[in-house]
């Protein structure tokens, strides 16, 4: 049995996150895995109306989650994932947020294939995570919702230096979605021209293709050149009919230095509504 115990706390300006984790990657000699984890968190989130902060809250989360899953060749692992979480969302300026307190749980079917090479910069390999989550009545939650997910990822190298970087998202909820559980999404790596977190969706699809190109410098850090292109559309009313006027488009550009303290990118991103952001990110990523 390989069992792993860990303790880990994130403090920062707008997050609290203190999480108790007890994994098995292998129980006894078989091909399950089990995944316990306890966790608390304080998190400040903005409200944006076309990128401008129209209000502020602080989301509280105080839970347990529990999953049992098997690693299946090619396959990556496939668990059942159950979770228990007090939520409660806490004014702090503005408008366009609930202020609720509630308890939810729900159950996931996921899996996750995982076959990069390396990280933050892949060479090759492939990321595939899917889930479907159900909050039923009978979990004990006010109103019965799902979700859906799906995101899928390649990396193909060309003469060492250039590397491909496909990605297809995409996601759908149940129009009765509460504000809280609806998909989050924009940001350096999300979609270009907009701020981390800043849409909120019920239904979403977002595809991308990236181009990174390792810059031949003699320094003591590998340096990269991205460029990405992004189309993706977003519907808060996940029923709505899909049309073509809905798609939109973001650009981006990016400098990136992967260095033995972690990597360090620079990024500049617009979308169609001509809406430019800046992104800067530090340290080490997973």
């Amino acid at each position: 049995m390989g069992s792993k115990v860990a303790l880990s706390q994130i403090v920062g300006k707008r997050d609290f996150v203190t999480e108790f984790a007890f994994q098995n990657d292998r129980i006894f000699k078989t091909y399950l895995t089990s995944n316990m984890k306890i966790h608390y968190s304080k998190i400040k989130h903005y409200v944006f109306t076309r990128g401008n902060i129209a209000g502020e809250y602080q989301e509280r989360r105080t839970g347990i989650y529990y999953a049992f899953g098997r690693q299946v060749k090619r396959l990556g692992t496939t668990s059942f994932a159950f979770h228990l979480d007090e939520i409660s969302l806490r004014p702090i300026s503005g408008a366009g947020y609930p202020v609720i307190k509630t308890r939810e749980a729900s159950l996931r079917l996921q899996t996750i294939v995982d076959e990069r090479n390396k990280m933050p910069f892949p060479t090759k390999g492939k990321y595939y995570n899917f889930y479907y989550e159900i909050f039923g009545q009978i979990f004990g939650n006010d109103i019965a919702f799902s979700k859906l997910y799906s995101s899928t990822e390649d990396y193909y190298t060309f003469f060492r230096r250039f590397t491909v970087h496909p990605k297809l998202a995409w996601g759908t909820a149940d129009m009765v979605t509460p504000f809280q559980e609806m998909f989050r999404l924009g940001g350096e790596d999300s979609f270009y021209g907009f701020r981390e977190d800043e849409i909120l969706a019920r239904r979403f699809l977002i595809t991308s293709l990236e181009i990174r190109y390792m810059l031949p410098l003699k320094i003591p850090a590998t340096m990269y050149f991205h460029y990405r292109k992004d189309m993706g559309a977003f519907w808060k009313n996940s029923v709505t009919p899909i049309k073509g006027s809905d798609f939109i488009f973001g650009d981006g550009a990016a400098i990136s230095l992967e260095t033995s303290i972690g990597s360090f990118s620079f990024q500049y991103g617009v979308n169609s509504d001509k809406r430019k952001t800046y992104y800067f990110s530090a340290g080490f990523r997973f």
